[in-house]
Order: structure tokens, then sequence, then C-alpha cells
């Protein structure tokens, strides 16, 4: 994803940009901000995850900056669909959560980059755009301090369940009740209850309410 490659008609060739975010004045801050460099142009502001879904599919833009707070949808939830499709932008978090389950996705490929929200946001935003641009990846300083804090913890989740735990445990946090985390995972109801028993065991609580705090504590299930 070169930035300045094959010229048309005289003018440089520009990066498009999509930023997912509800926030009015972080919208207008970075709209105000890309404009200013003409290297990317940002070809809309979304407020909601399922609008983000939907200009992704008729544009597509090459780099979607997504903020993972958003009203009607997980940010999760919205970078699963935007890398369904067969053409797919590359996605750069730019967010308050500093939760663990939102730093643990910095060690994904499939994320190209993650800020956080921050008054000095300008400069490390034109990095990382520049960064992704060119084909690599950018963490700020600071995301890549909190992150490796996260992953030192001895019994951080990543370490202590499953693939297949974490996929319960999320549907767990979001509010699912256990014959719609079956249906969803394709699997039996009573494997669910193992599952669940298997997860509050590792992590030492004896009950669902505290099942759930625990897991919203670690991000699983937020907003």
């Amino acid at each position: 994803m070169p930035v300045n490659t094959n010229e048309s008609q005289g003018k440089p060739r520009r990066v498009t940009v999509l930023h997912i975010e509800d926030d009015s004045l972080w919208a207008v801050a970075i709209a105000n901000t890309i404009g200013q460099w003409p290297q990317f142009r940002l070809v809309g502001t979304v407020p909601t995850g399922a609008a983000g879904i939907a200009r992704c599919r008729e544009l597509p833009p090459e780099i979607v900056i997504l903020d993972l707070r958003l009203p009607d949808m997980d940010g999760f939830a919205v970078l699963e669909a935007i890398r369904a499709r067969a053409v797919s932008p590359r996605v750069l978090f730019l967010t308050c959560r500093n939760d663990d389950f939102a730093l643990n996705h910095t060690a994904a490929d499939h994320i190209a980059g993650m800020l956080f929200k921050s008054p000095d946001y300008d400069r490390e935003l034109r990095s990382a755009l520049d960064a992704i641009a060119r084909g690599g990846r950018y963490f700020s300083g600071t995301v890549q301090a909190v992150a490796r804090r996260s992953r030192a913890v001895p019994d951080a989740f990543f370490k202590i369940l499953s693939n297949r735990e974490i996929d319960v445990l999320k549907l767990i946090a979001s509010g699912f009740a256990d014959h719609e985390i079956a249906a969803s995972l394709a699997i039996g109801g009573s494997t669910v209850c193992s599952h669940r028993q298997r997860i509050m065991d590792k992590i030492g609580v004896h009950s669902s309410a505290k099942l759930v705090r625990w897991a919203h504590e670690k991000g699983f299930g937020m907003r």
C-alpha cells in the first residue's frame, strides 16, 4: 500500500482512510488532522459499527481507524466483519481501552496497529498511518509497555484458558444463554456447561455472577 505511487493527472495518489468513531469531538479532531496530510484522504467518519461495516463494503477504504467502544456493537465484532471480506482494509485501533482482552490483540497479525487516545495523538497517528501505508505495523510506546505488563502476569487469561474456553467466555460475558452459546459454537449444551465449569475452576471463582464480573474486568463483553 504505497503512499505516493502512480501519479494520476499530476497528483500523488492518496491512501484512503475510514474512521469509525461515535465521539463527535474525536471525529472532528481526526478529520481535521488527516485533512492536513496530503498523503491520506479521509473518505468518511461513521458513528456506529454497523455503518462502518457498510462503508467498508461500499468503498472499501485501505485503512480503518477503529474505536473499540461503539454504541451498537463490540469493536471486535466490527473487526471480524471487516476481516471477513475478500478485500479487507488494514485496521488501526484508536481507543481508550487498555484492558487485558484488548491488549492481547496487539500480538495478532491482523491488527495493523494500536494507539491510546491522548493529547499528543496527532504525532502518533501520523507515524502509525505512514507505517501502515507502507505495509508495516505501528503500536505506540505506551501501548507496547502496557501490553508487556499484561502479558507478564502469570495467570493472564490467554495463558490459562484454551481457545475454545475463551470463545465460550466471550459469549458468557456478552450475556448469551447456554443454548445460544451452544448454537453459536456448534457444540452441545452439556459441553458449554463443562467449559463454564473448567473456566471457573481455572480462575478460582465459584458462581456464574462472579465469572461474569471477572470476565468484564478483563475486558470481555465490553463496548
